[in-house]
């Protein structure tokens, strides 16, 4: 019996280690599905507001059917979808109408296997829908292909921003790859660990260079999310040697969602503002019955608040940590031997600019002004309902023509040159498509 009981033991371990790993992956899962919320099928963004508002009832609104498909889909580390998503068709719609002005649809297969859906505006030099060589067969260097790769947020689909890209795409004059990351919209697969995210853009990047476009010829834009990713990606030893924009993006994610949840001034460690005035012993309110009472309680109220938002920062924090989901992009930027182009805002909407900005990150220690490294700081304090995080950068026309110039210049393109310089002009043509 006793050593019946010893070797049970190794058989314990193993099943402990293996519903450990299982648990672990789906905390993984769901901390990515908070991460990357365009994962999520239907109309997104009106889904989280019901949520906010009516959490219950908007649960109840679900059938027991779709609620438990979505349950075995999350379990199973599969893709979220429904039977009938009429956001699909909606996205579909703008892409045939992309379509018509000479974007190319492409499936982009990851090394794992998965189709990523995309989209491909050819570059001026290239021929229509042919495969090209430019540049890796003697091609003279200015003729060469270049293009922008778009990294999106967390919230982003690129058939939503396709009008924005459109326009980028003619006033920089390069050619241009937009995607949706696994799980998102017609994308197959999941998003469980930062590795599907840098799997997914190695892949686009793949992609390009198939095509014989030259790594130097080819720059990331990330945005946000997207800029962190982007920043791990080619900061990562052995990564091509692509150009890079990081814009308005954060050092690291931990760093991010801790101020974001914990709040601006507490995670600056200033001391978090009262709620309310002390009452005066003179005055009125003392007539009332309990109003000390109340008063002490107004006083109190904010200290509890401020201290549930430091639980809920502390957790979050240590989530990421264990999940891996920290995206310490800070360190990788500074490791990217590209041409590299910063945007950043003061007065950010999401990323707190002294707790969490990569720019902040870099100025403190000296490599703002870095060789290789182009600043742009945005100030334009949003644009036709979109605040300063995301608003599309076209409405600001100093800072699009500055973008356009770096970018250019960083792909070794002429920055001068005459139409490239007159961009940011078509905005409104963006904003009557849609953004």
């Amino acid at each position: 019996m006793p050593l019946l009981a010893f070797s049970t033991f190794p058989i314990l371990g193993v099943v402990f280690m293996a519903l450990f790993e299982g648990a672990l992956l789906l905390a993984s899962r769901l901390l990515a599905l908070i991460i990357v919320p365009a994962q999520l099928p239907g109309d997104v963004m009106g889904l989280l507001d019901a949520l906010s508002d009516a959490p219950l009832a908007t649960l109840r609104a679900l059938s027991s059917r779709q609620l438990l498909a979505l349950c075995r889909q999350l379990v199973s580390l599969a893709k979220l979808s429904l039977a009938e998503d009429p956001q699909l068709e909606r996205l579909y719609a703008i892409r045939r109408r992309f379509e018509a002005r000479g974007w190319l649809n492409c499936t982009v297969r990851t090394a794992d296997g998965l189709a990523l859906d995309a989209m491909r505006r050819p570059a001026p030099c290239e021929s229509h829908g042919a495969p090209s060589q430019f540049g890796a067969d003697g091609t003279a260097e200015a003729e060469a292909a270049r293009y922008v790769l778009f990294l999106g947020g967390n919230f982003q689909k690129y058939e939503d921003w396709l009008p924005y890209f459109d326009l980028y795409a003619r006033d920089a004059r390069v050619g241009f790859l937009c995607f949706n990351f696994r799980g998102v919209g017609r994308s197959e697969g999941a998003v469980v660990a930062p590795s599907d995210l840098l799997a997914d853009v190695g892949a686009c990047v793949e992609l390009l260079l198939a095509r014989g476009v030259r790594a130097r010829h080819i720059l990331l834009h990330g945005f946000s999310l997207g800029g962190a990713v982007g920043a791990l990606f080619l900061g990562a030893p052995g990564a091509p040697r692509c150009a890079f924009t990081s814009d308005r993006s954060f050092t690291s994610l931990r760093r991010a969602a801790f101020a974001l949840l914990r709040g601006a001034r507490e995670a600056r460690g200033a001391p978090p503002p009262d709620a309310a005035r002390p009452v005066a012993s003179g005055s009125p309110a003392l007539l009332v019955g309990g109003a000390s009472r109340g008063g002490a309680i107004a006083k109190l109220l904010p200290r509890l608040v401020s201290a549930g938002r430091a639980v809920a920062a502390a957790a979050a924090c240590a989530a990421l940590r264990a999940c891996g989901w920290e995206l310490r992009a800070e360190e990788a930027f500074a490791r990217i031997p590209g041409r590299r182009v910063l945007l950043y805002h003061r007065e950010d909407s999401v990323i707190d600019f002294d707790a969490a900005s990569l720019y902040r990150w870099l100025e403190r220690r000296g490599h703002a002004a870095a060789a290789g490294l182009e600043v742009i700081e945005v100030e334009r304090m949003g644009a036709n309902g979109w605040p300063t995080h995301d608003f599309p950068l076209c409405a600001d026309k100093e800072v699009w023509q500055k973008m356009i110039r770096a970018e250019r210049a960083a792909l070794g393109m002429d920055a001068d040159d005459e139409k490239a310089a007159a961009g940011g002009g078509e905005s409104d043509g963006a904003a009557s498509d849609g953004l």
